[in-house]
């Protein structure tokens, strides 16, 4: 499934797919360059499940930004990088906390 949402919602879910992918995926709903800088092997898969609050003006505390859902959700970190185009870098990884997201 790509990125992008309804009714407010973005969701996301993929099965075998590589970090480089998902920078690709986030790279067009963001609308600037992410990329893959977590060091994790390039032949790596995950089995990604994403929601989040893909209207930014809807004020709703059920469900966080995309941001914030990547940290939260994934246990990816993204930061802003100081290039000559804007580039946005998945930096860092880690098993999120908590239950997984709901479906």
């Amino acid at each position: 499934v790509p990125c992008g949402g309804h009714s407010g919602v973005g969701v996301y879910a993929a099965g075998g797919i590589s970090l480089e992918h998902l920078a690709e995926a986030l790279s067009q709903e963001l609308n600037v360059v992410v990329r893959n800088e977590t060091g994790r092997d390039r032949t790596a898969r995950f089995a990604v499940r994403l929601h989040w609050r893909a209207d930014v003006s809807a004020d709703s505390a059920e469900l966080p930004s995309l941001v914030i859902a990547l940290r939260d959700q994934l246990g990816l970190d993204l930061r802003a990088s100081g290039t000559l185009a804007d580039v946005v870098v998945i930096d860092h990884v880690e098993q999120p906390a908590g239950p997984p997201a709901p479906e």
